[in-house]
């Protein structure tokens, strides 16, 4: 019996700690995209450690508009969540961490670029900081080195100060104040500082580049904490950044140099004596900005990062242990990506980055996927403002291609197909997908003024993917006929007078097996009903009463019988409108419901496995930013069974099994936070958020789909104010959630039910 007993004990064990180990990566899926938070208002740096003693790192953002900075706890999973923030000093420009006093808790110190000062800030273990103590500079303060100058096991300081063109150096103290000491001339605008052993001394040295000066200038320590300027080296044009390592693993430091107004990094070898020589200078972005050195694929070898602010991007030149590096591979940083900083935020071994966004004032984790690459979207560049986007195949190859509607600022009348008129703001880009997470652009075609939405359809029976766009500058609807290869001639117009039409979606209204349409009419404050009479024309048949200000519509069978039925979602009367269908084209006076403060996006789907459609409302302003849960009951009705507060400003929604257990999720665009926000939704009407994924500035709308032929559904999200397509591959690695788990050993089979 107790040999029995024991083993069963220990078999429960193993049992317990096996599910243990499989159900959270269920509970954990993701997509490749950077997490993301919102912070500030005009970001300038950051720095991270461990402030509240739980193992995780956490993070320190400055912005400089407010003259402010925030603290964010880490989760140890890449995920950031605000916690204070703290006045500084007049136009803060750079913070760094580190143990000042006795009490071996983190603290920050700020350099104050508009107040000639830095602020220590102690921390209290706890994620707090008090007791802050100012420390006079030179003037116009930009960058800090922390480092043991002295060798006296205190951490000392040196700052650039690039008002006066000098650097200011500062011994720690007992108390974990700071004393000036001493203050050397060095190039014209100073605009960072490195510290590192370059002439195998005793002492760290310092090397400063000077932004209008063009230069580098080396500070050699004497052994004891005073420096003297030892050589000055010319760069290219406005170097910005500094950074040292060894690359060629001769045991002496070398150093990274970013130019950015040349576009470039240069990298100096160096040698015993601290002299440095000039060996290459390498093209890294769009006015880059920041650049870190270090092992991020774990080869033994030093790797160089370089962060380019216009490109919103993070080149990445993988060392091979010479100065020859390899062509650089480019990861997206987020919109106006301005510094970075390497370390571990998901606890895996492995350096991670966060990225301080300042476009879209947020702060990024970058996960390394273990190999050295950096886990982060896929962008593809449609030059313009993405207003939505539309999946279909097409181009009949079997493939699932995209169509962007974009509103854009600049002629490109040349590369178009079809000119219905000349004062055209709005394209469709046709995007040919290649199954495996690439799309290219195949044709660009007129599409009227300030196009809003889209829905796609095959409006003449030719069993083809044609697409209908509303277009607000001329009220109207414009159908596009695919050719069968993804190409389109000129479109059908169909007059809205005066509706300003928001919002479009595609059914079968009079039940002929035709493709209707019905808009949401901001203006009128009605549903039009758009008949489709199968010869390439269309009847506008009615004009529905419904609420103020309708933005978005969708359409399904809400009372089970057979015909289509359509709802609105009304901004200003701060309801929806329901509308059952007659199956003739008529529609029974709309039914208003209770969904939030500022309806302004409905999607349908069944929540709650009922076979009942349930309707899934945004709530887009910054006061509501919600997404309310209206379960259907059968007979067309709706009740709001939840209001869930998500986000910075919610504008969209998409409904899907992201993670495959068989219940809709939701996937909701955030502007704001330059983000899509996943929540796993439970089968019986509830969500929980799960993670918040960057994408490019002021995403408006995103499609779901099997866009990388994997069978998990992805994401690709438009980007307006970034002119860019943003891909989320789905990284789920277990395609279903296991309802058993079994475990067979000769003639006994032990099972444990996963509820």
């Amino acid at each position: 019996m107790s040999y029995s007993f024991t083993k069963i004990f220990l078999l429960s064990v193993f049992l317990l700690c096996f599910a243990a180990s499989v159900f959270p990566n269920y509970q954990n899926r993701n997509f490749i995209a950077p997490h993301r938070a919102r912070v500030g208002e005009l970001l300038a740096n950051s720095a991270s450690a461990d402030f509240n003693g739980d193992g995780k790192i956490d993070t320190a953002v400055i912005d400089s508009y407010r003259s402010m900075f925030s603290v964010l706890l880490g989760d140890g999973a890449g995920n950031l969540a605000f916690l204070a923030e703290y006045p500084t000093g007049l136009t803060p420009q750079d913070i760094k961490t580190g143990k000042f006093n006795a009490d071996n808790f983190e603290d920050l110190i700020v350099a104050n670029a508009g107040e000639n000062n830095l602020t220590v800030f102690y921390g209290n273990g706890d994620g707090t900081f008090g007791n802050a103590q100012t420390v006079a500079v030179g003037s116009a303060p930009t960058a800090i080195s922390l480092q043991d100058f002295n060798r006296d096991d205190k951490l000392d300081l040196a700052v650039t100060n690039s008002g006066a063109g000098t650097v200011s150096i500062l011994y720690g103290n007992f108390a974990g104040g700071f004393d000036l000491q001493q203050t050397i001339s060095v190039g014209m605008n100073p605009q960072d500082v490195v510290s590192g052993n370059f002439n195998r001394l005793r002492g760290l040295d310092l090397a400063v580049v000077n932004a209008d000066s063009n230069t580098i200038s080396i500070l050699a320590n004497n052994g004891w904490g005073t420096f003297y300027l030892q050589n000055e080296y010319a760069a290219e044009m406005s170097p910005h950044a500094i950074a040292t390592g060894d690359f060629n693993f001769d045991g002496h430091a070398d150093l990274a140099v970013v130019n950015k107004d040349s576009d470039s990094v240069s990298i100096f070898s160096g040698n015993f004596f601290g002299e440095f020589h000039h060996e290459k200078t390498l093209p890294a972005g769009d006015s880059p900005r920041a650049v870190l050195i270090n092992d991020f694929n774990r080869d033994s070898k030093t790797d160089l990062l370089v962060l380019s602010y216009a490109t919103q991007e993070v080149s990445v030149f993988y060392g091979n242990g010479t100065m020859n590096f390899p062509d650089a591979v480019s990861f997206d940083a987020g919109p106006g990506s301005v510094e970075f900083e390497a370390k571990d935020f998901d606890n895996d071994g492995w350096l991670d980055l966060s990225v301080v966004n300042q476009a879209s004032r947020t702060i990024s984790v970058i996960l390394n996927d273990k190999n050295g690459a950096l886990e982060t979207v896929k962008n593809f560049d449609v030059e313009h403002n993405a207003v939505t986007l539309v999946k279909a195949d097409f181009d009949a190859d079997g493939k699932t291609d995209i169509i962007a509607v974009t509103n854009q600022h600049e002629d490109r009348t040349a590369a178009r197909v079809a000119s219905p008129t000349h004062d055209s703001t709005g394209s469709i880009l046709v995007l040919k997908g290649n199954g495996a997470g690439n799309f290219t652009e195949i044709g660009d075609y007129e599409c009227g003024v300030s196009p809003t939405a889209a829905a796609v359809g095959d409006f003449n029976n030719d069993n083809r993917a044609d697409i209908a766009v509303t277009e607000i500058g001329h009220s109207r609807i414009l159908i596009f006929q695919n050719n069968g290869n993804g190409t389109f001639p000129a479109p059908i117009r169909i007059d809205l007078p005066g509706a300003l039409p928001k919002s479009i979606a595609v059914a079968d209204f009079n039940g002929d097996n035709r493709a209707d349409m019905a808009t949401a009419n901001q203006n009128l404050n009605t549903i039009s009903i758009v008949l489709n009479n199968g010869d390439g024309t269309f009847n506008v048949s009615t004009s529905l009463p419904v609420g103020t200000k309708p933005l978005s519509v969708a359409v399904g069978d809400f009372n089970g019988d057979g015909k289509q039925d359509v709802a609105a979602a009304n901004f200003n009367s701060q309801n929806i409108s329901v509308l059952l269908g007659n199956g003739n084209g008529t529609f029974a006076p709309a039914v208003n419901y209770n969904a939030g403060e500022t309806p302004s996006n409905i999607a349908s789907g069944d929540i709650n496995h009922d076979q009942i459609l349930d309707l899934i409302v945004v709530n887009g302003t910054i006061t509501a930013r919600s997404v309310a849960v209206l379960l259907g009951n059968g007979s067309g009705g709706f009740a709001l069974a939840n209001n869930i507060p998500v986000g910075k400003l919610p504008v969209f929604a998409a409904i899907e099994d992201f993670n495959d257990d068989g219940n809709k999720d939701l996937a909701v665009v955030d502007s704001d936070q330059a983000s899509i926000l996943t929540l796993y939704g439970n089968g019986a009407g509830n969500f929980t958020f799960t993670r918040n994924y960057g994408v490019g500035l002021a995403p408006a709308a995103a499609v779901a789909g099997d866009f990388t032929g994997d069978g998990k559904i992805d994401l690709v999200g438009a980007n307006f104010g970034g002119g860019t397509l943003s891909l989320l591959k789905n990284a789920a690695v277990n395609s279903r959630q296991k309802k058993y788990l079994e475990w067979i050993n000769k003639d006994v089979r032990y099972m444990i039910r996963k509820n």
